[in-house]
């Protein structure tokens, strides 16, 4: 069920506040009856009524039987106490497709969080609510459950994060909203600057992945699984081995790792790898430390450490 709020302006509205009934009525079809609603409050002047309706019921009713989604709806209001009426007719847009209208910022790097605002962001078919990164989700899509729907004409709101299984480099992209079982929504620009928690100027890396796979591991050809297997972008792993220091240079993300022969022969704990860490000079460098999480993934393709490797000194 998704509610929708309206305000209906008149004179006399107070009686309906106790004992007040909402109707609302195909007027096109004899007043057809199509779902009741309830009455929030009346203000206490008396000229201005809220009202609260199924906004579900009433899609699912007009779509299947009108080509436009732009209609005309009797809004009856019936008090039962003394059988007193009052109606009138308004229009109303139907969420028969989906339209964004602001994106903020329009700037924003990984981590961030964006708002989106628009109208019919939830359609009136089942199914799942995509943001789309890219020329019709090209390069990325990203579910999205928490979703505030807008009372009286104010527009829907989505707010998500830019996080790191976006999977995408810097740049501009056209941001849009799809249903899995609608069309696309129009496209607004955000401007992805190229900063990540890795390190000032780095970029995303190819993951390696080539097929996608749903849960239970079960594979997906279809598309509907928006996963690195089914983008397969990002930047193919490239590095630089000084052999006269043994270190490699990840011409990615700047980063300098420890490649000698300690790296096939110690296992420490973790107290230990930072004291190791501490004391290691290597390659005229003394600010070794232990890798993160995050940075230890930047090395990984299709789970190995692989990658093309140029050697600048023997």
């Amino acid at each position: 069920m998704i509610t929708c709020y309206l305000k209906l302006k008149g004179n006399s509205l107070e009686k309906y506040a106790d004992g007040g009934i909402v109707e609302i009525l195909d007027k096109d079809v004899t007043n057809e009856l199509l779902i009741s609603g309830d009455i929030v409050k009346v203000n206490s002047e008396g000229t201005e009524v809220e009202i609260k309706i199924d906004r579900t019921e009433l899609e699912e009713y007009y779509l299947a039987h009108k080509d436009e989604v732009s209609v005309e709806i009797l809004i009856r209001l019936n008090n039962i106490n003394d059988l007193s009426q009052k109606s009138n007719t308004i229009s109303l847009t139907l969420n028969n497709d989906i339209k964004l209208i602001s994106i903020e910022p329009k700037e924003a790097k990984i981590g961030d969080t964006i708002t989106l605002k628009g109208y019919g962001f939830i359609t009136r078919n089942e199914g799942s609510t995509y943001i789309n990164i890219g020329e019709i989700g090209v390069v990325s899509g990203k579910e999205i459950s928490d979703i505030k729907i807008g009372e009286y004409s104010e527009p829907d709101i989505i707010t998500f994060k830019l996080d790191t299984l976006t999977s995408i480099p810097a740049g501009n992209y056209k941001i849009s909203i799809s249903n899995s079982v609608s069309l696309f929504s129009n496209s607004l620009e955000l401007k992805i600057i190229d900063e990540s928690s890795i390190t000032s100027g780095s970029r995303i890396k190819k993951t390696g992945q080539t097929k996608s796979y749903d849960k239970n591991g079960k594979e997906v050809k279809d598309g509907t699984i928006r996963d690195d297997g089914f983008y397969q972008i990002g930047i193919r792993h490239e590095y630089e081995r000084d052999d006269s220091q043994e270190i490699v240079k990840d011409i990615t993300t700047n980063l300098i790792w420890q490649d000698n022969i300690d790296v096939k022969n110690i296992k420490l704990s973790a107290e230990k790898a930072d004291e190791y860490c501490s004391d290691l000079v290597l390659g005229d460098y003394t600010d070794w430390r232990v890798p993160n999480i995050i940075e230890l993934q930047t090395l990984f393709y299709n789970n190995k450490i692989e990658g093309i490797f140029h050697n600048i000194h023997q």
